[in-house]
C-alpha cells in the first residue's frame, strides 16, 4: 500500500489526530515547519480535558500529507460507513504484486483465526474488529488492482 495508516477500527478520532501529530515520521517541531502550526498545539491535539487543544481542520490534509499518515481520513470513512482504499498507482512490478497477494493471504488467514478465537472466547471483540477491518481493506485493494488490470501472470 502506498500510503501509511496506523488506524485500528477501535480508535477514536482524537486518538487518530494525536497519533498522526505526535507519532508520525516528523516530530511536532518538524511538522511545524511543514504546516505552520505550533508544536505545543500539535503535542496537545487530541488530548481530552483542559490540557488538550483543538485542531484546525484546515491543517488536517497538510498534516496527513506531511506525515504520510492517513489514519484520520480512514477513521472518518469508517465512522461514516465507508471503506477507504488507496487508488492503485499501477506500474507495480511482478514482485510487488506477488508481495501484495501474499499480504492479502496473510490478512485472510488472520481473519479466520481471529473469528475462531472469538467464538472460543480467546479473542476480544476489539481484536476481532481490528483484524476483520484490515482484511476487508485488503480485499478492497485487491479488487481495485484486478479492476485496474494488474492481475498476476506466472511464468513457468
Amino acid at each position: 500500500m502506498a500510503k501509511k495508516s496506523s488506524y485500528r477500527a477501535t480508535m477514536t478520532l482524537k486518538q487518530c489526530v494525536w497519533n498522526t501529530a505526535n507519532r508520525g515520521r516528523l516530530t511536532p517541531e518538524e511538522l511545524d515547519d511543514k504546516i505552520d502550526y505550533s508544536p505545543s498545539s500539535l503535542k496537545r491535539a487530541g488530548i481530552e480535558g483542559p490540557a488538550g487543544a483543538g485542531f484546525n481542520l484546515l491543517k488536517l490534509i497538510p498534516m496527513m500529507e506531511a506525515q504520510d499518515d492517513y489514519s484520520i481520513l480512514e477513521h472518518l470513512n469508517h465512522r461514516c460507513g465507508f471503506l477507504m482504499i488507496p487508488i492503485p498507482k499501477g506500474g507495480k512490478s511482478k514482485k510487488e504484486r506477488v508481495t501484495d497477494l501474499a499480504e492479502y493471504q496473510r490478512l485472510s488467514a488472520a481473519a479466520v483465526q481471529v473469528l475462531v478465537k472469538l467464538i472460543d472466547g480467546g479473542a476480544s471483540r476489539e481484536e476481532a474488529l481490528d483484524t476483520l477491518y484490515q482484511m476487508l481493506k485488503g480485499t478492497a485493494v485487491m479488487i481495485e488492482e484486478v479492476k485496474a488490470g494488474s492481475q498476476i501472470s506466472m511464468d513457468l
